[in-house]
């Protein structure tokens, strides 16, 4: 008996050609994501600037390295970035990202005076962006001429950190990156360790985010 609970649809599914093509596709895109997708995704693009900007999250070896980058490139400035550290309590002396890493580039050997420490909003929705914007607001007010900046990010990280400085920092400056290796993987091999394939697949999957959903959310204040 039919109360007008139920009623009677087509419902289409592959052939035998059908789940083949599809099996082929998604074989060429996992074949093109091994070779291809850590070489994407950690993309080395700096520009002529004076002023390198690095992540507050980046391992003490990746630090050493951005250093070593601010004296090689004879830089004006290197600003640090980064929001509210969770695990910072009442006791701990640094309470973001962006002090954290001043603190380090300290310990390694950088004068304090040339370090511009600028933290940025606890945003859990995009903390790079936040960290686009803390920077914005510090050249707007610092009253600086600066048309081009490099960000000091990490392997597979880079090319989203790149897309969201930009669309923070506007088209008026130009963003560089560089992508410091991670040396917890072989980026030529990264789908044969765990910590490679956790970077490679969880950033792809962001940095599309990034590229076709973020755009279209509020803005972050």
């Amino acid at each position: 008996m039919n109360l007008g609970l139920f009623s009677k649809r087509q419902c289409w599914l592959p052939t035998a050609r059908g789940w083949a093509a599809l099996a082929a596709i998604v074989l060429g895109f996992a074949i093109l994501l091994m070779r291809f997708g850590n070489d994407f995704l950690a993309i080395n693009s700096p520009v002529p600037s004076q002023v390198l900007i690095v992540e507050g999250w980046l391992s003490d070896y990746a630090m050493l390295g951005a250093l070593q980058e601010f004296r090689r490139g004879e830089y004006s400035f290197l600003v640090t970035c980064g929001g509210p550290l969770v695990e910072a309590g009442s006791l701990s002396r640094h309470q973001t990202g962006a002090e954290f890493a001043a603190a380090k580039l300290q310990e390694l050997g950088l004068p304090r005076d040339r370090i511009v420490v600028v933290p940025s909003s606890g945003s859990a929705r995009d903390r790079t962006y936040a960290s686009a914007l803390a920077v914005k607001k510090w050249l707007r007010n610092s009253n600086l001429s600066v048309r081009s900046v490099n960000v000091f990010s990490m392997a597979a990280h880079a090319r989203r950190t790149r897309l969201l400085f930009q669309s923070g920092l506007g088209r008026e400056v130009k963003v560089g990156v560089f992508a410091f290796p991670d040396a917890s993987y072989d980026p030529s091999r990264w789908w044969a360790s765990s910590e490679g394939v956790r970077n490679v697949l969880s950033e792809a999957i962001a940095y599309f985010y990034a590229r076709c959903v973020f755009p279209f959310l509020p803005p972050i204040t």
